[in-house]
């Protein structure tokens, strides 16, 4: 018979205890709704007997009230009988008889009389009467029919004796006459109001509601505990049903029935004598009442046993669940012990208090080199090494003496924690040693943990090289020093390697530098300025593959081949070469190691030969990139020229000597004329061409012991410190000159610069070289403030002009922000009809001190500090203003002409931004005409084409201003989207005395002709030039003889005027 497992408490199914709970439920439920049901049926039955007991009380009292009225009506109607000869006629005699036979009972209100007609006639309670008709009455009609032998005394149905009066209920019997025939009917009439006064005082203290029935189930009498509660009977069903039942019974009958809308329990009785039905009823919560409390108090008993009963069945599954939890945690301790014991990355042993091992995972038998964990319990703590038994003894003595300190204080409840060194294979082995006291089957045992951690004392080590190396780097040492220590470093780790790093040139076509104490002594010679070439070493392979290489034969192998002497590196296992690469892709030189040794490379050696490679790339990268700020901070990177600072530093120095030697010196500061539109108009590199051109230029006339430095953008300064005298720097300025004048070749085009040249003079000029340097710059401006192209010795008087300039340039800004300029209007006129056809915006500034100021008084300063552009947006917003004034004004003004400058015309967003202004006032294409001027298309003549071929495309006309002072070829006006042509007033002037100048305007205006352009002659101010330029078919003129340029208000009188 197999043994049964015996279960614990815990181990019960909660399936289980679910259904136990359940059915401990259902019982209480069960229990409890029986008893209530048992309660409520005898709450019932005691009140059912109770009303049963006043029912038949009030069927007695109605009973011997009927029985007392038969007996009066028997004796009545036997007086009548007896004197029907001499009464029946005479209403006061009868009267009289059915008075006497009263008797005074309350509850009767009268004897009557009914003839055998149905007629009511006298009546012992009204004299006289009024005749009353019964025949209709059921119980009349019962008692006519019946034979003179009945005796039968009939129970009639309510009635009223006249409107408004009492109701009765009628108890009648025929009477006969002397002759034995019926001569009539005696009639009862019971008061209704007897039965109700005594029916209501008992349904109020009994709190029932008492009713008297007849056969049909018409109320008689009916009164309750309160008269508004309940209502009438009439339309309950339930106790019609149950009334025509009783009375089909024989003899005296009983019924319990409930009223239709469940509020009332009826006790019904069948009076035997009569066809009455006595019903009592009492309000069912009344008598539930109590009952309904028991309830009440049955439930809460039973709620609290059900929850009673929950508490103890969620604490029994709270208890089995935390056992079961205990019993699983324990489990899974006992699981996870066993698996973090035999299968934990770290070594793991138990050490007994005689300092023995007691148990050991796998790790820690591998790292103690035993072999089957049998061996291990005769092993002393202090073994650890796995090396242990080739260590002198008196080194394993000390050891095992430490470690059993260590387990002293671990036994006395003291964590140990400390690093543990030994000798394996060859190389240091680190281990982390944790040592805590356990409790395991009741006996206190150490814990011991042994994590190996030589790989993180490696990287830490690889980690304190490589940032003792970084350090070297930050700090002022020498490149070679650099990598000769990342050399030593890896040498340290790598006993048998001997490194080396070769520099490989800018180009990557030579190797210039192999730095390396340990590097083979003949290499390091071959290697200097060595060619990166196949079989040229295998440094060279590893520059050519960018990969690394790696060679075993070194004697034989191919990648050596051109190695002098390479049989003398036989003592070498091998060699292998790494490329050094820097940030941006670029091989900077190769990191090279001869190693002793035949083993492969590990891991640990590949990580160790990338510290190396990225030490020495940021080292090669940073010297280089320090060696370039530094020939940044002094060289100009285009000219290759001294820039400001090391120019400054240069003058100082010679300052220094020509005060100590008594001598002079010159600084002489050369501007490029025009230089800002040709870096405008064409690309940068055009523009740093011709910066180096005129660097070459500049050289060339210059000895070697002068100093040409780039000290700005379009600005070169000279030093001269040997020059005998002011004559010889004036030819030294003209030679400059003539030599920056000399053409440039831009973009297939030849173009034409200048310079203005200032020169101050040591000690003349100022002692010391901000002094200098600063006068002369104002001798510069002054030379171009001169007309450009020539030079310009500085004079004190200089300061105050140099001051006027920049204080009208800030007045210039300032004019800009607050919108002082305004635009004049010089009509343009048909020179054959003579009216107006359009006209040009002239610029003018409101100079709120100096009055009107013309062009002339502040573009070319605008042009120097670039701000025509803002001008130029600003003039085109009053001009379209004027515009919508002028169509306001409904005037036919043609087409205003706005001059564009040569730094709009160079914005690449020059259309957007005219449209923008344009957009803005809602002004057409057809209203605007937009001048350039010829040398401004030339500069760059294609991006020319695509601004005027977008103005073109939107609809504006274009015109050239100033036509014939500049070099623009036929060809490429051919190509430009032009409409007209303006003639420069230079070639009108001397118009027609001058046949130079008037040939060449009747030539304008023939090729325009040809070119189907429209002809502007400007600056006409006599008639002989109008009728000059009429007979050679210009088309329009404008100029002194007609208008010149007026305010807008102005130029709408012109208009009104020639209308």
């Amino acid at each position: 018979m197999p043994n049964r497992v015996k279960r614990e408490a815990w181990e019960v199914p909660i399936w289980g205890l679910v259904a136990c709970v359940f059915v401990i439920i259902a019982v209480i439920v069960g229990q409890t709704w029986w008893s209530i049901e048992q309660d409520r049926t005898l709450t019932l039955a005691a009140a059912n007997k109770n009303s049963l007991l006043n029912a038949r009380m009030f069927e007695e009292h109605a009973n011997r009230v009927l029985i007392d009225a038969s007996r009066e009506i028997v004796s009545a109607a036997d007086a009548l009988q007896t004197q029907t000869d001499t009464v029946l006629h005479d209403e006061a005699s009868v009267r009289q008889i059915l008075s006497a036979q009263r008797r005074g009972s309350p509850f009767i209100h009268a004897l009557s009389l009914v003839d055998n007609k149905g007629m009511l006639w006298a009546s012992s309670a009204r004299f006289p009467i009024e005749p009353l008709d019964l025949s209709a009455q059921d119980y009349i009609k019962t008692l006519m029919k019946a034979n003179s032998s009945s005796r039968e005394i009939v129970l009639g149905s309510v009635f009223k004796a006249k409107k408004g009066s009492q109701s009765y209920l009628p108890l009648a019997r025929n009477f006969l006459d002397l002759n034995g025939k019926v001569a009539g009917q005696v009639q009862a009439e019971i008061s209704l109001a007897y039965f109700q006064e005594f029916y209501e005082r008992v349904a109020k203290d009994a709190g029932a509601k008492v009713s008297l029935y007849d056969r049909n189930g018409q109320i008689i009498v009916q009164a309750m505990m309160e008269k508004a509660q309940y209502k009438k009977d009439e339309t309950d069903t339930q106790l019609n049903d149950a009334i025509v039942a009783l009375m089909e019974s024989a003899g005296r009958a009983e019924s319990v029935v409930t009223s239709s809308d469940q509020s009332l329990v009826y006790t019904m009785l069948k009076m035997k004598d009569f066809p009455l039905v006595v019903a009592f009823g009492r309000d069912l919560d009344t008598i539930m009442l109590d009952w309904k409390k028991r309830v009440e108090q049955k439930l809460i008993l039973a709620a609290l046993t059900i929850l009673f009963s929950l508490v103890l069945a969620f604490l029994l599954y709270k208890k089995i669940t935390s056992l079961r939890q205990s019993r699983e945690r324990l489990s899974d301790s006992e699981r996870r012990y066993r698996l973090l014991f035999q299968d934990a990355q770290d070594g793991i042993l138990l050490i007994d208090k005689s300092y023995r091992f007691v148990d050991g995972n796998q790790n820690a038998l591998e790292m103690l080199a035993v072999d089957v964990k049998t061996d291990l319990y005769s092993l002393d703590i202090g073994e650890f090494s796995a090396d242990w038994r080739y260590t002198q003894p008196t080194v394993a003595a000390k050891k095992a003496e430490a470690i059993k300190k260590f387990v002293d204080l671990a036994f006395q409840g003291q964590v140990q924690k400390f690093e543990w060194i030994a000798h394996r294979r060859g190389k240091d082995w680190f281990s982390e040693v944790t040592l805590s006291r356990v409790l395991i089957s009741n006996e206190t045992i150490v814990f011991c943990v042994m994590r190996d951690i030589s790989q993180r004392k490696h990287a830490e080590r690889m980690l304190q090289g490589q940032n003792q190396l970084l350090q070297l780097i930050g700090s002022s040492e020498s490149l070679e020093s650099i990598l000769i220590d990342t050399c030593h470093f890896v040498e340290r780790n790598n006993p048998h390697w001997h490194c080396g790093v070769q520099l490989l040139s800018l180009d990557q076509r030579v190797f210039t530098q192999t730095i390396g104490h340990h590097f083979p002594e003949i290499l390091r010679r071959q290697l200097t300025e060595a060619p990166v070439c196949r079989g040229n070493g295998v440094w060279s392979e590893a520059v050519l593959g960018v990969v690394p290489i790696w060679v075993t034969d070194i004697p034989r192998a191919a990648e050596m081949e051109f190695i002098v002497q390479r049989k003398l590196l036989a003592n070498y296992a091998a060699v292998g070469a790494w490329p050094i690469m820097g940030k941006t892709g670029l091989i900077l030189g190769t990191f090279t190691l001869f190693t002793e040794s035949t083993a492969a490379l590990s891991n640990e050696d590949l990580s160790l030969i990338s510290i190396a490679t990225d030490v020495s790339s940021i080292a090669i990268e940073g010297k280089r990139a320090e060696e370039k700020a530094i020939r940044l901070a002094h060289y100009d990177e285009i000219t290759k020229l001294p820039n400001r600072f090391l120019f400054n530093q240069y003058l100082s120095k010679a300052l220094t000597y020509a005060e100590d030697s008594k001598t002079q010196l010159a600084v002489l500061l050369l501007d490029l004329d025009r230089f800002k539109a040709i870096n405008d108009s064409f690309d940068h590199e055009e523009g740093d061409k011709v910066l180096r051109d005129v660097a070459t230029r500049l050289k060339a006339e210059l000895s070697d012991a002068d100093t040409l430095a780039r000290v700005g953008g379009d600005e070169f300064m000279l030093l001269l410190d040997r020059y005998k005298s002011p004559r010889e720097l004036t030819e030294i300025a003209d030679r400059l000159l003539k030599s920056v004048a000399t053409p440039f070749e831009i973009a297939g085009q030849e173009l034409q610069i200048s310079a203005s040249i200032g020169i101050a003079v040591y000690p003349d000029d100022g002692v010391d070289s901000q002094v200098l340097m600063k006068h002369s710059e104002i001798a510069m401006y002054r030379a171009k403030h001169n007309g450009k192209n020539n030079y310009q010795f500085y004079d004190a008087n200089m300061n105050v002009h140099t001051i006027e300039r920049l204080a009208f340039e800030a007045q210039l800004r300032r004019a800009i922000d607050n919108q002082e300029f305004i635009v004049h209007y010089q009509p343009k006129v048909s020179v054959k009809t003579g009216k107006i056809v359009g006209a040009e915006a002239l610029i003018r500034w409101q100079h709120p001190e100096n009055g009107l100021l013309y062009p002339t008084d502040f573009i070319a300063l605008a042009e120097e500090a670039g701000l025509v552009g803002k001008m130029g947006v600003q003039v085109l917003d009053l001009v379209c203003g004027a515009v919508a004034k002028f169509r306001a004004a409904k005037k036919k003004f043609g087409r205003i002409a706005i001059n564009l400058s040569g730094a709009q015309f160079s914005d690449e967003g020059l259309l957007e931004e005219l449209k923008q202004v344009i957009d803005f006032w809602e002004i057409s294409s057809s209203d605007l005409e937009f001048e350039i001027t010829e040398s401004m298309v030339m500069n760059n003549h294609e991006q020319a084409i695509a601004h005027m071929d977008g103005l073109k495309a939107a609809g504006y006309t274009l015109s050239i201003d100033d036509f014939g002072t500049g070099y623009s070829s036929l060809a490429y006006l051919k190509r430009f989207p032009v409409d007209s042509l303006k003639i420069d007033k230079s070639f009108i002037n001397d118009m027609p005395s001058n046949a130079n100048d008037t040939a060449i305007v009747m030539a304008i205006i023939a090729m325009a002709k040809t070119l189907g352009l429209k002809v502007v002659a400007e600056g006409v101010e006599t008639k002989v030039q109008l009728d000059t330029l009429s007979s050679s078919q210009c088309d329009e003129y404008q100029g002194f003889f007609f208008s010149k340029a007026v305010p807008e208000d102005a130029f709408i009188e012109l208009l009104e005027n020639l209308e």
